[in-house]
């Protein structure tokens, strides 16, 4: 699953009502379009992914619902348009491809693996209202972050070739992380932490149709 953020400089506002986000003519032209587009057409990317059985989907932010148009999809990669059900998608994803959404806080819960795609790190920070805080994604993250396409793909690679290790290793830094509280403070007991998770992984499958 790949899902990341929205870009100020390249949306094409608002309609009239401030309802809809309009399309932006240049978006093509753009390093956000660029390398998304590249990234889901990557031949290693697809080879390596056909190889492992899996599939992907990319799903564009909200103010940028209009530009699904401009991806093509393939065999291995499907394209979002509309409505995103993040938590169905969750569920039945195995990896999280995203850049600076919060959106993986929520998919880590699950003790799945994410890369985090940078590649436009010091524009994104120098236009975007959002600040660097005390969440740092190299050493807080839950997964590889990356400032290239080379490097992205890579991270996927490594990602789907082994998934049970990674699965692992995201579970205890999770662990480590995000400790599950008790009363006046104490970190919870491995029983308890399970039954936690439980509880987590429950309440996503439950969004699921049958």
């Amino acid at each position: 699953m790949i899902a990341p953020t929205w870009r100020r400089s390249i949306t094409g506002g608002r309609n009239l009502l401030g309802s809809e986000s309009l399309y932006f003519d240049s978006f093509k032209k753009s390093e956000y379009f660029k390398f998304y587009s590249s990234l889901i057409t990557d031949t290693r990317l697809l080879t390596e992914m056909k190889h492992h059985g899996y599939r992907g989907i990319l799903c564009m932010h909200p103010t940028f619902h209009e530009h699904w148009v401009d991806f093509q999809s393939n065999e291995v990669f499907s394209i979002n348009h509309g409505y995103v059900d993040y938590q169905r998608l969750f569920v039945r994803s195995s990896l999280l491809v995203t850049d600076y959404s919060s959106i993986f806080f929520d998919f880590s819960l699950l003790g799945k693996p994410v890369v985090y795609a940078q590649f436009d790190r010091a524009d994104y920070f120098a236009e975007s209202t959002s600040r660097l805080g005390y969440f740092d994604h190299e050493k807080d993250g839950f997964g590889p972050v990356c400032y290239t396409l080379n490097c992205t793909v890579d991270a996927i690679i490594a990602s789907v070739s082994d998934i049970p290790f990674f699965y692992a290793m995201i579970r205890r830094k999770k662990q480590i992380s995000m400790p599950y509280r008790e009363r006046r403070g104490r970190t919870s007991s491995p029983l308890s932490s399970l039954g936690i998770d439980q509880l987590i992984e429950n309440r996503f499958h439950d969004a699921l149709p049958d």
